[in-house]
């Protein structure tokens, strides 16, 4: 029910002045009788009949609490006798602050002198049970020993992640020539030439057999004598390319199918990332893990920093939308850059390796300055799928994506890096698969996979199609161009070869 006050026909309205009753805050309701003439300065105000009853049994609530006397409330503090009292009981409290003893009872301690309920049933037990106590307080303290004993536990360690110890297996002779070099020191006849120009492949010359399932990626030593090859197979596994074309060596320390793999600037070394959620850092030659490195989360892509005074550093892009970056030194994580959506498939350094790009399932990518865990530039098209592969053109003016509407795209990478919408590089179908990407080393061509096991090559200049070749029974998910023949390039695919095109 509504109340509305309106102007009166009446000619005046007497309040009684025992009235206390507030209708609203615009309406003052005088306490002495108040005559209200023909010209009323009443407003018209519609009240909610809910509204009424709260303010109505508020003032009544109100009138019956004023009207009452009040009882004075006296509040004091603890006499001296009761703080001694409270102090005695305190002290007559059992006593035991080792947390680790047996006898450990916490707030729940009785007070000394205290009949204890049920203590009687307690304390009468037989010569065995008290040897069975003893024998489990025994054990109890040894585990106490060794866990002080113990090293501090990483943080891999804390989750299920299953580290295994690592091992190699070697295929070749590694002993020294007759000059005392390795067979992993680069050959004196290797060298790579500025004047050499590349030829695209026509045909396969090798064919290297090794891995039990499906390679992943090829990576080729910056000198062109290794080839680094990952697998599903849980190895990595290093070959001869220029020799014998023979694997050389087998390096097993994961626990499922490894995602990626990249050297480092010397070569000396070279890190892996599984699907077990584990990145380590590998000797080359002698196959020692130097250290291993978890961010409880599946490592999709990982690149060491090319910088020369930050050859330590390597980013990490994992499956939970951040990058993660670490030092092989000291074996911490540093930093952590975190504005992605989606997972981070690839990782491209840029700018005399001041800077670094990053793609994600977001359909996104980001410039971020390196040490600096704060996106510089934002690059988004409404027309711009997700890019799981990206690479720098030798020039280093511009880099290339993988995207997956079966295209190349084409960005800066100086100045404003932005997308350029004239270059792009079609025909190959590559829906739903990382396929790399890669340069001849001059830069004149660029060359890709495919979901059909193609390999498509493209020229930089033009973006027309010069070859396409039938490589695979699948996937063509690898590829890399040799950094010393520049007609040399290999491939890998998910039917477990991988192929050496001249």
């Amino acid at each position: 029910m509504d109340f509305i006050f309106s102007e009166s026909d009446s000619e005046s309205i007497n309040f009684p002045s025992t009235s206390k009753l507030s209708l609203a805050p615009d309406v003052i309701i005088p306490q002495t009788p108040v005559s209200i003439l023909s010209t009323p300065i009443l407003q018209k105000i519609e009240l909610h009949s809910q509204s009424f009853k709260d303010l109505f049994y508020k003032q009544e609530n109100f009138n019956n609490t004023i009207d009452q006397p009040s009882e004075k409330t006296v509040f004091t503090k603890s006499t001296p006798s009761q703080i001694e009292h409270k102090l005695q009981l305190k002290n007559k409290r059992v006593k035991n602050d080792d947390p680790t003893s047996g006898d450990f009872l916490g707030p729940w301690a009785h007070y000394s002198g205290e009949e204890l309920l049920f203590a009687g049933r307690y304390q009468e037990i037989d010569e065995e049970q008290k040897a069975k106590l003893a024998e489990l307080e025994e054990k109890r303290q040894k585990k106490i020993v060794e866990s002080r004993d113990k090293p501090i536990v990483k943080d891999y360690e804390k989750t299920d992640i299953v580290i295994n110890d690592a091992k190699i297996l070697t295929h070749v002779d590694k002993s020294l020539d007759y000059q005392g070099r390795s067979i992993f020191d680069t050959p004196s006849d290797l060298k790579i030439d500025p004047n050499n120009v590349a030829y695209i492949p026509k045909k396969c010359k090798q064919t290297l057999a090794g891995h039990t399932k499906g390679v992943q990626c090829v990576k080729f030593h910056k000198d062109g004598h290794l080839m680094l090859s990952a697998s599903l197979d849980h190895t990595v596994k290093i070959w001869d390319a220029v020799g014998s074309k023979k694997c050389i060596q087998t390096y097993i320390g994961h626990t499922n199918s490894v995602r990626d793999i990249c050297w480092s600037m010397d070569c000396t070394s070279f890190l892996s990332c599984s699907y077990d959620r584990l990145i380590r850092h590998w000797d080359t030659e002698t196959g020692k893990v130097l250290c291993t490195f978890t961010c409880r989360r599946i490592p999709y892509c990982v690149k060491f920093n090319p910088d020369p005074e930050k050859l330590s550093s390597f980013i990490v892009g994992t499956a939970n939308k951040k990058i993660v970056e670490y030092d092989t030194y000291t074996g911490k994580k540093e930093r952590t850059y975190d504005e992605h959506l989606g997972a981070v498939n690839s990782l491209c350094f840029m700018d005399n390796n001041k800077k670094f790009v990053s793609t994600s399932d977001d359909k996104k990518v980001f410039l971020w300055e390196f040490g600096i865990p704060v996106v510089t530039k934002h690059i988004s098209e409404p027309n711009l799928h997700a890019i799981p592969y990206t690479v720098l053109h030798p020039n280093n003016r511009h880099f290339v994506g993988q995207c997956l509407d079966n295209r190349l795209v084409v960005f800066e990478a100086r100045g404003g890096f932005r997308l350029n919408r004239r270059k792009k590089f079609v025909g190959h179908m590559n829906g739903g698969f990382a396929c790399s990407v890669a340069f001849s080393p001059d830069g004149q061509f660029v060359t890709s996979g495919d979901a059909n096991g193609r390999i498509w090559f493209w020229d930089w200049q033009t973006t027309k199609n010069y070859r396409t070749l039938q490589a695979h029974n699948d996937v063509v998910i690898g590829i890399d161009w040799h950094p010393v023949f520049p007609s040399v390039v290999a491939t890998c695919s998910w039917d477990g070869v991988i192929k050496i095109w001249d």
